[in-house]
């Protein structure tokens, strides 16, 4: 009997159970659907002041899978899109319930388009929705523990962003974006779990990559991100940049391929370390007008590690690959390189400075670089502020320094050389401490050419330099001490031939000297004493004249008072320089003297003449 009376209650119990579950079922497959998207169409419009269009919404009762599709949102009085996507899929788990916490399988958006312009009064296609008028904000509640949840599988597909830049005349396109965070979670049960985020899009044709691992919601706070960047066109972006530049980049391409990792641990500041490559190609800078400042074929930067919130950084090897630098100064002193930077800026990035460098705290900055190269450099020197303009090309200047540290516990060691577009060349080896002051090294130059150099002597002489040589090695060496800088020169091997000297007007010169040679000098700036070993000088020739004034030629060679010569102010008195020469030679020299007082022309020729003079 009891079996007979229980077949009619699980009969009616099946049947409540299936009405129900055919109700959730209808429900959830037919009618949530259509009115979640009546509402929608009716409600966005309102708040967007915009048309909105959905072609579907589809619910899944049982795997709570919710997808909507064809959205879209159109410009304002406007027929074009402004924002949408293909399909947006929300996938939700039963866990939601029980943890009192939205927990979803997956989110998945395809194909999501964006178009954004900017009108020539700097407003946006989007500006009327950030400024419209919000609500009056809620009493702050308590604070209490985060809201919780679990999203998982975050993913969006061929994203493509436009963006028409009226105002700066420029047009940007972001293609082929795809983002993937597999996890993202503050539950306990995930804190723990690594996401793994990325990001993958062609901006304006260049790629960028972003790919990591973080641990977002724990006390650490542990990530990593690697950045690759692909060839980005820096100038496209100069025109967002918040300032008014007084020079132009036309072009550069800059490469990445950085790790950035981030960590937050309790009672210990955050760190924010960097490591990786950048590399910068066909990078240039021009003045406003368009002539060329700075060009940058290829600039290299390996980061061993930048600990970016402590101030420390490591940096591995920077390359600079045949830079080429154009400096000029024009009439008025002005130098082309020193206007470059932000207009109206100078000033107040002066002040600025001034009180950083008052308030910072010493050894807060640390800088180790292991190697800085500059290979192949060329710089163009143009000065128009003397009265006879001087022009130089620097060629093929390479520049080592190695072991440079900042603050310096050790010398970094430098070498430069070059060679100049007439021949001349330059080499210097040694080593460098910035604080305290000190440095030391070898210094060597060949074939300088004197002439060319007249523009800056000449002021100060009434002749002129036909031809000279003048080559020079040395050693030297300076330190500052509590007396001022001090610094001494060793081992001194100097001369100058084929010198030929022209009083201004003339035709021929009065001094010609093949050789002249300074062997072994020794310059200390300390004691104030210059000590030559030797002092030679050969085959010479020299012309003297007295004028029929009774004066003598020679003594009118350097400019009269009153000259620019005489413009710079004399220094005060302080003990005077001792020379010693340990030994004079002229070998085999020809003195003509011409004396124009008598009627009659007298001149007289002596040579050969030899002189030995010791000590």
């Amino acid at each position: 009997m009891v079996s007979t009376l229980k077949k009619p209650v699980t009969r009616k119990v099946g049947w409540w159970a299936a009405g129900i579950i055919g109700l959730y079922a209808i429900v959830g497959f037919l009618v949530l659907p259509p009115v979640a998207r009546h509402v929608a169409l009716q409600e966005l419009p309102k708040a967007l002041h915009r048309e909105v269009s959905i072609e579907s919404i589809r619910f899944n009762p049982f795997t709570l899978a919710l997808r909507v599709n064809g959205f879209g949102v159109k410009e304002k009085e406007s027929t074009n899109l402004f924002v949408g996507f293909d399909e947006l899929l929300v996938d939700f788990q039963l866990a939601s319930i029980f943890r009192r916490a939205p927990v979803l399988r997956e989110v998945r958006l395809q194909a999501p388009k964006v178009k954004i312009f900017r009108n020539q009064d700097g407003s946006y296609n989007f500006s009327d929705l950030i400024e419209q008028p919000s609500p009056e904000p809620p009493e702050p509640a308590a604070k209490g523990a985060p809201p919780r949840f679990s999203l998982n599988n975050i993913q969006i597909f061929d994203g493509q962003v436009d963006f028409d830049d009226h105002l700066a005349a420029a047009r940007h396109e972001v293609r082929e974006i795809n983002v993937a965070v597999p996890f993202l979670s503050n539950l306990p049960y995930a804190a723990d779990l690594y996401i793994e985020p990325s990001f993958r899009a062609v901006v304006d044709g260049s790629p960028v990559v972003l790919a990591g691992k973080t641990k977002p919601f724990r006390d650490s706070l542990e990530s990593t991100v690697e950045i690759d960047i692909d060839h980005l066109d820096i100038p496209r972006f100069l025109a967002y940049v918040p300032a008014k530049l007084s020079f132009k980049i036309p072009s550069g391409l800059l490469d990445t391929k950085v790790t950035a990792s981030f960590m937050r641990q309790k009672d210990r500041p955050p760190t924010l370390t960097l490591s990786g490559r950048v590399t910068l190609e066909k990078f240039a800078v021009t003045e406003l007008d368009d002539r060329p400042l700075v060009t940058l074929p290829l600039v290299a930067v390996r980061v061993d590690a930048a600990e970016v919130f402590a101030q420390r950084f490591h940096i591995g090897h920077v390359l600079v690959q045949d830079p080429e630098l154009q400096v000029r100064r024009d009439r008025a002193g002005k130098i082309n390189l020193l206007s470059v930077g932000v207009e109206g800026e100078a000033k107040k990035g002066a002040s600025d400075g001034k009180e950083a460098a008052g308030s910072g705290k010493k050894g807060d900055f640390n800088l180790e670089l292991t190697e800085l190269k500059v290979a192949g450099a060329t710089i163009r020197v143009s000065d128009e502020m003397p009265d006879k303009p001087f022009r130089t090309d620097i060629e093929v200047l390479n520049l080592t320094i190695s072991r440079f540290s900042f603050p310096q516990t050790k010398p970094a060691a430098v070498a430069l050389d070059f060679r100049t577009s007439a021949g001349e060349s330059f080499s210097h080896a040694g080593t460098v401490l910035v604080e305290p002051l000190s440095a030391e090294g070898t210094v060597e130059l060949s074939n300088f050419r004197i002439p060319a150099y007249a523009p800056y002597y000449y002021p100060f002489i009434l002749f002129e330099v036909k031809e000279g040589l003048f080559n020079l090695s040395t050693r030297y060496s300076l330190a500052k001490t509590p007396d001022g800088l001090g610094a001494t020169i060793s081992g001194l091997q100097s001369s100058v031939s084929s010198l030929q000297l022209r009083k201004q007007g003339e035709g021929t010169d009065f001094v010609r000297i093949p050789e002249i040679a300074v062997k072994n000098g020794e310059v200390d700036l300390g004691k104030r004493t210059v000590v030559v070993e030797e002092f030679l000088a050969k085959n010479g020739a020299i012309a003297v004249k007295r004028e029929k004034d009774g004066s003598i030629d020679l003594t009118k060679l350097v400019a009269p008072p009153g000259s620019k010569a005489e413009e710079t102010p004399r220094a005060e008195e302080t003990r005077p320089w001792t020379f010693t020469v340990k030994k004079v030679t002229v070998d085999r020299y020809a003195v003509s003297f011409a004396d124009e007082t008598p009627a009659d022309l007298v001149k007289v020729q002596a040579e050969p003449v030899q002189v030995v003079v010791e000590n």
